[in-house]
């Protein structure tokens, strides 16, 4: 057995996915309309990134690159208008389908990831959080975060630890950094983003802005083959927010692609993973066909829920490897590994 990761959590999922081996290829069949959608968020060199919080890191561009060809090789990458078509069961998709999707629209997706896709041909999804592209100002409150809790004065990080509650300090910012996104992620979008502002404020910069594509790069994407779907306006938690706000960053962001690209993919990613049963009656009545989250699994077609599918984060310790054992699992098998993951933290 080779381990590809000395760190812990990478040796355990290198255990479960030996244990699991003999299950795989229960899964190596050729039934139809068994959907994997993976997720990847930023593509790029970690020199590159080093004003942003590296958990949203898909991998650098050589690894992606190999990742990419695997795939291109060895499954049949899906468009999401064929994924439409299957929900609705009008065309059933062909058998090992992948769909590929990006959050976020960072700016390295053009520079490192598109070239990639374009030239293998491989269909590709990517989700837009609306208010950003018109505003290169504006940036992701995680990275705002990370940006501050490494820049702002110890007295500054030591009274916005204590306004979230007892979380001791450290001299490891990095580890203050996740403590501060976890509890962060529990208070409202409006009282997260005053305890951001109070630490960017502190601080003698604030991070560099145009980290996202701006319309008229969305638009020559398009141009060439992309699909863009949406992803609220400014990226809530939509279960955080009260039904009017969730409805207008829903309905915005539609209003906002309607206005800047005329046509756009109707599927919704939420963002964060964030959901309840209100969110998704929003999503519906915006005129969204189908709707993504950010829970492990694979989606067969005859039972998924439109407004509820699932995918498989791609992080930036991923391997081809990896890759293969989870696209490679038949669907009961991925949810035990997700299980797993869950119980262990990974």
């Amino acid at each position: 057995m080779t381990i590809h990761n000395c760190h812990p959590r990478g040796f355990l999922r290198t255990l479960a996915g030996a244990a699991l081996a003999p299950l795989v290829s229960a899964a190596r069949d050729r039934r139809p309309n068994v959907l994997r959608v993976l997720t990847y968020h930023r593509v790029e060199w970690p020199e590159e990134s080093s004003p942003l919080d590296p958990s949203t890191l898909s991998g650098t561009p050589e690894a992606f690159a190999q990742q990419a060809e695997f795939l291109a090789e060895n499954f049949c990458l899906v468009t999401v208008e064929q994924v439409i078509e299957a929900l609705g069961e009008r065309e059933p998709l062909p058998p090992r389908a992948v769909l590929l999707t990006f959050d976020d629209a960072y700016r390295s997706f053009a520079r490192h990831a598109w070239p990639v896709l374009r030239k293998l041909r491989i269909p590709t999804l990517l989700f837009v959080p609306t208010a950003f592209p018109g505003e290169p100002q504006r940036i992701f409150w995680w990275d705002a975060l990370y940006y501050a809790v490494r820049r702002c004065p110890d007295d500054a990080l030591a009274e916005a630890l204590a306004r979230c509650g007892p979380i001791p300090w450290e001299k490891d910012r990095s580890r203050v950094y996740g403590q501060l996104v976890s509890r962060l992620e529990g208070r409202s979008f409006r009282g997260a983003t005053q305890i951001i502002e109070q630490l960017q404020t502190a601080c003698d910069e604030g991070p560099p802005g145009g980290q996202v594509l701006g319309w008229e790069e969305l638009r020559q994407l398009k141009s060439e083959g992309l699909a863009i779907g949406l992803h609220t306006r400014t990226h809530p938690l939509l279960h955080r927010l009260d039904p009017e706000e969730a409805r207008v960053e829903i309905a915005g962001a539609r209003d906002d692609a309607r206005r800047e690209l005329h046509e756009y993919a109707p599927v919704f990613a939420y963002p964060g993973g964030g959901y309840n049963e209100d969110v998704v009656k929003l999503v519906e009545s915006a005129g969204f066909e189908a709707a993504f989250t950010t829970c492990r699994g694979v989606n067969v077609v005859a039972k998924a829920d439109r407004y509820r599918l699932r995918r498989i984060n791609v992080g930036r310790r991923a391997t081809t490897a990896d890759l293969r054992l989870q696209l490679s699992m038949a669907p009961v098998c991925l949810d035990l590994l997700a299980r797993l993951q869950r119980r262990l933290r990974w």
